[in-house]
This record gives structure tokens, C-alpha cells and sequence, in this order.
């Protein structure tokens, strides 16, 4: 048992549990006799996984996850003298992802969770842009590799009619940015490189989306900015944006 004070408040830590603690702030710790790890992530690092980690000093995640955590850190620790070099930082990098899921179910007030989401959002629209040719991009993978519950997922992108929308956008955005690059182009090609099973699906979706056929995209440069606005969108609808630029 470890006894956690700062701030005026005591957090009791038992065996088998994780704990977080700023080494930024003032605090004790007193246990009883026994092993303890600690592991030392940078502040950046932190941040990035997830905004606002100052809130998570003294915080003691419960639940299935944390447990899961905790039984990874201890194969981690047993482990590592047998990892090359590469494969422990391949390990380390996936800690990283867990502790950041673990940290999302921290003591976050209202104010701080729409900062939180924002950031999410950001890194998995990241991420949809780098694997837009994946064929296996969807909202399983994306909940796997975020460590998200498919409602939550949901949540992110209720604003954007939700992720398969968003993905279906980004890779017709993107077939439509090759078709205004210098030619030829065969659109049959473009439809399978973005995951479509055929042209005349992709030239339905197209024509929805847009309004106009593959064949008919306008390439003036001032379509050419609009297509090449940032990845951060906010809560704005980039169908909607392109619809007006063309109106």
C-alpha cells in the first residue's frame, strides 16, 4: 500500500495499481515495504496523447483498463531485458497509446472535455489521411487503433455524419485533387486505388458529393485552394464548403 499526498489530499495506491503523478508538483509518497516501477514520460509526449494532463496528478484509474495496464507494465518490465532495441521501442510506443486510453478516463470537468475531443479528432483525421489508400480503413480499425468504443467514436464525428462519411470524403477529395493534376487520368484506376469497387460506384458517389461527374471537375485555381484546406476542420462540413465554392 502507497499513500499519495499533495494538495492537501491523500489518494491510498495498492498493490497491483497505477498511478499518476506530475513530477512537476509538489508531492509525497510513503509506502510499505515492496517493488514499485515508474515510468517517466516526457511532457510532450503526454500532451500529445492527451491535452490537459496536468489534471491527472494523483489520479488512480480503476476498471478493466487499468488493470490491463497494469498486467502490461509488468510483462513490459519482465520482458525487456529480452527485446532488441527496435522491439522495445515499438513496445514502449504502444505503452504510450495505452497509458494515453487509461488517461482518457480521468477526472475531466466539462470544460476541458471539448479540448480533449478536438485534439482526438485532429490526430484521427490525421490518421485518415495518411491510410486513405488502406483498404481496411473503417471504424473498427480506428476504434482498435485509438482505443475507442465504437460510441465514442460516434461522438467524435456526430458533426461530420460520423467517421465512414468522413473517410468516404477525404478519399473522393483526394481523387479529385489527382483529376486536376496534368493528365491522363483513367478514372477506373482511381476508383479501385480508393477503395471502390467499381468506376460507377465511385462516379455515384462522386456526382453526390459534388454535384457534377468526375469527368466535369472544375480545376480553377480557386477549387484548387479550397481543396487544399488544412485537415483541421472544426465542426465544418467540407461537402458543404466545396458546394458553396462552386455556387
Amino acid at each position: 500500500m502507497v499513500r499519495f499526498h499533495s494538495d492537501g489530499q491523500y489518494q491510498s495506491i495498492s498493490s497491483g495499481q497505477v498511478a499518476f503523478s506530475d513530477l512537476t508538483r509538489v508531492h509525497e509518497m510513503h509506502g510499505s515495504s515492496g517493488a514499485f516501477a515508474q515510468i517517466v514520460i516526457g511532457r510532450d509526449r503526454l500532451d500529445a496523447l492527451l491535452p490537459n494532463a496536468r489534471r491527472l496528478h494523483g489520479f488512480v484509474p480503476r476498471g478493466p483498463l487499468a488493470q490491463l495496464v497494469a498486467d502490461h507494465l509488468r510483462a513490459f518490465e519482465r520482458e525487456l531485458p529480452s527485446l532488441t532495441v527496435a522491439d522495445a521501442a515499438r513496445v514502449a510506443e504502444a505503452t504510450l497509446q495505452m497509458v494515453g486510453a487509461m488517461a482518457a478516463s480521468g477526472p475531466l470537468d466539462d470544460a476541458g472535455r471539448p479540448a480533449i475531443e478536438l485534439a482526438m479528432r485532429r490526430r484521427i483525421l490525421r490518421h485518415i489521411n495518411e491510410h486513405l489508400l488502406d483498404p481496411t480503413l473503417n471504424s473498427e480499425r480506428l476504434c482498435r487503433d485509438f482505443g475507442l468504443s465504437r460510441a465514442s467514436l460516434y461522438r467524435l464525428f456526430e458533426p461530420f455524419d460520423g467517421v465512414a462519411a468522413v473517410i468516404r470524403e477525404r478519399r473522393l477529395r483526394a481523387i479529385r485533387r489527382e483529376l486536376c493534376e496534368p493528365g491522363p487520368h483513367h478514372l477506373g484506376q482511381l476508383s479501385y486505388k480508393y477503395g471502390y469497387s467499381s468506376q460507377s460506384q465511385m462516379t455515384r458517389a462522386f456526382r453526390t458529393l459534388f454535384g457534377h461527374a468526375p469527368k466535369d471537375t472544375p480545376c480553377a485555381p480557386q477549387h484548387k485552394a479550397i481543396l487544399d484546406l488544412p485537415d483541421d476542420a472544426g465542426m465544418v462540413s467540407w461537402s458543404r464548403i466545396l458546394r458553396q465554392v462552386e455556387e
